[in-house]
């Protein structure tokens, strides 16, 4: 599951705060699942306008989305799992993309038009349901594939990886091993983002990360050169590492 909840964009946080979030994917879509449903038995576009109004307030933060406190307030003394102060830029596009369902299907209603209301709201229930049972976002999803297409997770040409790479820099695959092993590349390190500080095998050499679509090589070679461990350079996608 930690595959989805890092291309939420969770990459940076611990495997405990993982833990904790791992709760609250759940207990969020939930929580508007219950409303989307009611607003399409009642009929009640003011439902839809409240959950639009949410997501707004979701994306415009950096720090928080409003769902966070009520969690942190209600569910995590539960579980003794509270959510780190943290709203990645991939769940605040999430949240955007649910604030224009949500409004449109608010609108669709308080116009009369309860047919077109309901396919948008069953789109909502579909995604939502996604998300409950694998915690798959389908707005991170395309986020990461846009991330990818535009080349932002990149900081070094191939033709300057391939020059490091003859004179010995590691190559390292911070996905997670499930993903490492679905699709190897032949002599790159598996070592996730998860534990890169925990690793010392990089020291004092140069570092050529990468990932799925180099969300998380980008942070991952941040951190090991914040943390002056070695000399990192993002690589980017897996489709960049390929062509090495």
């Amino acid at each position: 599951m930690n595959r989805y909840l890092i291309q939420q964009g969770f990459s940076s946080c611990s495997l405990d705060e993982l833990s904790a979030i791992n709760y609250y994917v759940r207990f969020m879509p939930v929580f508007c699942l219950t409303l989307v449903i009611t607003g399409l038995l009642l009929n009640q576009p003011l439902i839809y306008f409240s959950l639009a109004t949410l997501g707004i307030m979701g994306f415009a933060s950096k720090k928080y989305h409003p769902m966070d406190a009520i969690y942190n307030r209600v569910i995590a003394p539960i579980y003794q799992k509270k959510l780190p102060a943290v709203n990645p830029l991939p769940r605040r596009y999430s949240s955007l993309m649910n604030t224009i369902f949500n409004l449109t299907t608010g609108l669709l209603l308080f116009n009369g038009f309860y047919s077109v209301g309901l396919f948008t709201g069953g789109l909502l229930i579909l995604l939502q349901l996604a998300a409950i049972l694998t915690h798959f976002c389908v707005a991170c999803w395309l986020y990461e594939k846009f991330y990818a297409f535009l080349g932002y997770g990149n900081n070094i040409t191939l033709s300057k990886a391939r020059e490091l790479r003859m004179n010995g820099a590691l190559l390292v695959d911070v996905r997670t091993p499930q993903e490492h092993e679905k699709q190897v590349i032949t002599g790159a390190l598996n070592i996730p983002i998860t534990t890169l500080t925990d690793n010392n095998i990089y020291h004092g050499k140069d570092v050529i990360v990468f990932c799925n679509s180099g969300m998380r090589s980008k942070e991952a070679s941040n951190i090991i050169n914040q943390k002056a461990l070695a000399r990192a350079y993002s690589l980017g996608s897996i489709e960049n590492a390929i062509k090495l």
